[in-house]
Order: structure tokens, then C-alpha cells, then sequence
């Protein structure tokens, strides 16, 4: 699998290192972190998917350079630069197994005494899985998925949601300001914050859906889209995706390898996996699953 590995300069005390698999994410988060009034490290991983986000890597990365940001060769050479803090961000268990286990990992970095900040989203079993064996390796791990897209990265206003040792949670907290600006602390358990993530997802493409069949009947009968969405901003049918139906609706409308909606699609997956693992009835979870991908053309 083909990567990349980018180590930025930022201020703070903290050297950090963070792992990336989207462009848009890695140049905004990491350009946050470079305009954050600290001094440190922090670096990026992407991993390329699909020849068509080569172009974009490339772009990312000459711009990253212009603020500051160094190329590392692995993600064991990040974390021997590190002093303290890893942060890893990429798309999904898999690919955060290869942080940890692959050639050239974490685990084979040799360093006890570091954190690891998992902001990619995964099943909450898997991170728990790999918590345990960061933590033999001397390595905790603190969880922190995070919401918000691309905007939220490039505004820096990201959700993220936490769950770890409340003194490891305090440590790195101003570093997680530079790129967030809701910050909620769920437990202190790795995989907490998974799970609290998942529930967001869920919820949020049971939206999804639920307003593309609201649309289908309304419009049918003459109501205008844009009067039915300002009308339910302010009634009980309003939501994040009714006030963000435009970006919404663009999820499918704009359907690509490696998107938003794919990333939707790939933490319901998630979710299944967890409930199988957990022995829960998600019924409806699993009905969307099913049905998202393909719900746009249907509702047309």
C-alpha cells in the first residue's frame, strides 16, 4: 500500500505526531496545529486509495511544506522523534492496525513512555484490542474520533469526543484545542469514545434518509425543497442535516470513491461489526446500511 508520512512544525511543548488519510484533513488539521501558538510536532499519514487522490496529495503536500512541514520516512521515525504524543487519524481499523502492527509501526519504534491519540474512527472492540497491546509496549492509548468534516478541520471547530485517563486526557487537551473546539470526555475507557462516535453516525444517516422520503412526499404534492427545509429548521422534524441539507443532499449528488458518503457507509459497517461482537439488535442500522448508497436515485 502506497503512503505518505508528513511531520509538521507547530508550537507547543509537546513534539506530536499524527497520521492522516485524507488530504483535506491532513493540510487543514495540520496547518491548525502549525498557526496554534505552540511549539511541538505533529504528523500526517496519507494513504493512497485511488490514483485520482495523487494529484491532491502532491497539491497537500507542496502547500503543507510552506508552513512548515517535514516528511518523515515511517511512522516508526515520527515516533522516535516524538517526545510524547502520536496522534494517528487515519480512515479506518485496518489501516490503524497497520499503524500500529505494519512494517515500520508503532510497535516497532521501540518507545515506551508515549501517547497515542487514535482519531480515526473503528469499532470500539478493535481499538480496545490495540490499547492492549500498546499498553504491554509501554504505549496508552487515548481515545478521540472526531466529527465535523473537512469545515470543521479547516475552521478548526472539530467535535472531538474523549475517553481516557483523566491525567493523560488534561496532558494532551491543548493540543486537541488547536484543532477542535467541542471537546467531550465520555469515560476513560479506549473505545468509549468509539462508541459515541458510531451512535453519531447512526443517527445521523437514519436522518439522511428519513428526510429524502420527508422530500419525496412533500414534493409530490407541490411544496417547495427550500420552504420545507426552513420550515423544519424551527419544528420537531429539525436537525444538524436539515439546516445542512444543501451539503447533505451533496453527499450524494457528488458520490465519490474515498467520500463523505463512503465514510458513512464504512462506520455503519463498523457498527454492525460492533453489534455482532456485543450481541445487539441494531435493526435499523442495518436497514440503512443497505439502503443509503442508493437512496438518492430511488428519491429522484
Amino acid at each position: 500500500m502506497a503512503s505518505e508520512v508528513l511531520i509538521d512544525i507547530s508550537r507547543d511543548e509537546i513534539e506530536r505526531a499524527r497520521l492522516m488519510s485524507e488530504y483535506k484533513y491532513e493540510l487543514d488539521m495540520q496547518s491548525k496545529l502549525v498557526t496554534a501558538k505552540r511549539e511541538g510536532r505533529a504528523e500526517g499519514r496519507k494513504e493512497g486509495r485511488e490514483e485520482g487522490r495523487a494529484e491532491g496529495l502532491t497539491k497537500g503536500r507542496s502547500e503543507a511544506m510552506k508552513v512548515g512541514v517535514r516528511a518523515a520516512g515511517s511512522v516508526a521515525e515520527a515516533a522516535r522523534a516524538a517526545t510524547r504524543v502520536l496522534i494517528s487519524i487515519v480512515r479506518d481499523a485496518d489501516q490503524t492496525r497497520e499503524v500500529v502492527r505494519g512494517p515500520g509501526g508503532l510497535l516497532t519504534a521501540g518507545r515506551q513512555g508515549l501517547v497515542m491519540v487514535c482519531m480515526s474512527t473503528l469499532d470500539p472492540s478493535s481499538l480496545q484490542s490495540l490499547s492492549g497491546e500498546l499498553g504491554e509496549a509501554g504505549i496508552e492509548v487515548v481515545d478521540a474520533p472526531v466529527s465535523g468534516g473537512v469545515a470543521g478541520a479547516r475552521q478548526g471547530t472539530l467535535t472531538i469526543m474523549l475517553a481516557g485517563s483523566a491525567g493523560t486526557l488534561a496532558e494532551v487537551r491543548p493540543l486537541l484545542e488547536s484543532m477542535g473546539r467541542n471537546l467531550f470526555t465520555v469515560g476513560e475507557r479506549p473505545g468509549m469514545a468509539q462508541a459515541a462516535k458510531l451512535a453519531n453516525q447512526l443517527m445521523l444517516a437514519v436522518n439522511m434518509l428519513g428526510i429524502t422520503e420527508g422530500l419525496r412526499i412533500a414534493t409530490r404534492h407541490g411544496v417547495d425543497e427550500g420552504q420545507l427545509m426552513e420550515l423544519l429548521s424551527v419544528s420537531t422534524g429539525g436537525s444538524w442535516a436539515v439546516q445542512n441539507w444543501s451539503d447533505v443532499s451533496a453527499f450524494w449528488r457528488s458520490a465519490e470513491p474515498g467520500g463523505t458518503l463512503e465514510i458513512i457507509l464504512k462506520d455503519l459497517r463498523a457498527s454492525l461489526r460492533e453489534a455482532d461482537q456485543q450481541r445487539l439488535s441494531l435493526p435499523v442500522t442495518g436497514v440503512v446500511n443497505q439502503l443509503i448508497r442508493h437512496v438518492w436515485d430511488a428519491a429522484g
